[in-house]
C-alpha cells in the first residue's frame, strides 16, 4: 500500500506541475489537433513507415510496423521508469504516453498506451499485474474520471475499467500493481552534498563554487587533508549511494560552447570515472530529474536527466546505454488540419501508399495515419487520444 500512496503523491505533484505550466497548454490548445503527423518515409522493403509526431511543443520520430501496427519511437526520453520483472522490460512515460523497452534489447521503445501530455488523459501511474500485463492508471481531466487500463500480451489490445472515485481507483491499483518503481535520484541541488564510503575515511562531495555567477559545482573525492578535484564547472542532476555504501552514482550536467551533455559518474573511495555521456536537450534549469533502481549492491539501472537509460556495473565501473537520449528536436509548426482532409500522400516501394487523414473526434480534431501496401487501405496509427467509454 505504501507504493500505491507514493504513486498517488507523485501523481498529485505532476498534476500541480501541469497546472503551473498551463501557459504552454494555451500555446497548443486542445481545440486544435491533438497530434499531427509529418515527414512520412517508407523503408526500402515497405514493411515499416517512418514519420514525425508533433504533440504540443514536442516532436518525436517514430515508425510503425505495417503488418502489426506496433509503433516504436526512436527518440523517446525515459521518465519515471518502472521495472516489470515478469515482462523483462522497463516501462516509462514520455510526451506521447507510456512506453516499454526490453531490458536486454536494442530496439527503440514501443508505444503501448497513447496519452499525449497535451491531451485529456493524465498518466497517474503504470506497472504490471500478476499476469504480466502492463497496467496504467489514467485520469480524464475533462470529465473528472479515473480509468484503469490493461494491455493484453501479444495483441497489445487495450482493456479499460472505469473507477467510481479516486479512493476506489487507489485501492484497485494497490491490489494489482506488481512492478518495481525506480527511486527519484534528482532534486534541487543548492548546497554541498557529501557521502562517506563504508569503513573508509574518504568521502565524495559535489560543492558549489564560490565567486562564480553561473552557480556551478565541482566534484571532489578524498580523505580529509588530501581532497582531489575531479571535475569543475558542472551542475549536479542526480545522486544515489549503493545499498552497501561502497559507491555513489552522480549525474553531472556539463556545457561546452552552449552544447549540453549529461555525464554519469561512478565514484568509489579511490577513484571517480565518467562512465557514460548523454546528449542533453536542456541545461540544468530545465527541472529534469534522474531515477535509479539498485538491482543489487554492484548493479543498478540509471535513468539520467537527459532521458537516457543505463545499466551500471560498479565493479567494472562501466555504464551501458540501453536507450540513448538524442538531441532535442524543435516542434514542427503546421496549420490546423481540416476534418476530412487528406494530406502528405506518399508512394513507396512496390506501389505502397501512405497518407494522413484529419478526423473530428469528441475532443476536437485529430489525425490518423493510413497505409495501402497493395492489399487494401487500413488505418495503422491514430487517433493518439483514444475515446474510452464510461
Amino acid at each position: 500500500m505504501r507504493n500505491a500512496w507514493r504513486f498517488w503523491n507523485v501523481g498529485r505533484r505532476r498534476a500541480a506541475m501541469a497546472c503551473a505550466g498551463s501557459l504552454l497548454g494555451l500555446l497548443a490548445p486542445r481545440a486544435g489537433a491533438q497530434c499531427v503527423f509529418g515527414s512520412l518515409q517508407w523503408t526500402s522493403d515497405a514493411t515499416r513507415l517512418q514519420f514525425d509526431i508533433t504533440c504540443g511543443l514536442e516532436t518525436r520520430r517514430a515508425s510503425v510496423d505495417v503488418a502489426t501496427g506496433a509503433v516504436r519511437v526512436e527518440d523517446a526520453r525515459v521518465r519515471e521508469p518502472v521495472q516489470c520483472g515478469s515482462r523483462g522490460s522497463i516501462v516509462f512515460r514520455d510526451v506521447l504516453g507510456i512506453f516499454e523497452c526490453v531490458e536486454l534489447g536494442t530496439e527503440p521503445a514501443r508505444l503501448l498506451v497513447p496519452a499525449p501530455e497535451n491531451g485529456a488523459w493524465f498518466v497517474r501511474a503504470y506497472g504490471e499485474d500478476a499476469g504480466g500485463r502492463l497496467i496504467a492508471w489514467l485520469y480524464d481531466r475533462e470529465r473528472s474520471r479515473h480509468v484503469l487500463v490493461s494491455v493484453e500480451r501479444g495483441t497489445g489490445a487495450l482493456r479499460t475499467e472505469s473507477q467510481p472515485s479516486a479512493p476506489e481507483a487507489l485501492r484497485a491499483w494497490a491490489a494489482r500493481q506488481r512492478g518495481t518503481e525506480f527511486a527519484p535520484a534528482g532534486g534541487s541541488f543548492r548546497r554541498s552534498v557529501c557521502a562517506r564510503f563504508r569503513a573508509r575515511a574518504e568521502r565524495v562531495c559535489v560543492e558549489p563554487l564560490s565567486g562564480v555567477e553561473d552557480q556551478s559545482f565541482r566534484l571532489t573525492l578524498g580523505r580529509p587533508g588530501a581532497v582531489a578535484e575531479w571535475v569543475t564547472h558542472v551542475w549536479p542532476s542526480g545522486w544515489s549511494m549503493a545499498p552497501d555504501s561502497a559507491v555513489v552514482l552522480v549525474g553531472l550536467m556539463e556545457s561546452e560552447h552552449d552544447v549540453w551533455r549529461c555525464g554519469t559518474w561512478i565514484v568509489g573511495a579511490e577513484r571517480a570515472k565518467r562512465a557514460g555521456v548523454s546528449a542533453a536537450a536542456r541545461g540544468p534549469a530545465s527541472g529534469l530529474e534522474s531515477w535509479v533502481l539498485w538491482v543489487d549492491p554492484a548493479h543498478a539501472w540509471w535513468a539520467d536527466a537527459a532521458g537516457a537509460l543505463w545499466t551500471i556495473d560498479r565493479e567494472a565501473m562501466v555504464a551501458v546505454a540501453r536507450l540513448a537520449a538524442p538531441e532535442r528536436r524543435l516542434a514542427v509548426v503546421t496549420p490546423p488540419p481540416v476534418p476530412g482532409a487528406t494530406s502528405l500522400v506518399l508512394t513507396g516501394p512496390r506501389g505502397a501508399r501512405a497518407w494522413v487523414r484529419a478526423v473530428a473526434t469528441a475532443r476536437g480534431v485529430d489525425c490518423e495515419l493510413w497505409v495501402d501496401p497493395g492489399s487494401g487501405a487500413r488505418r495503422v496509427v491514430g487517433p493518439l487520444v483514444p475515446e474510452i467509454a464510461d
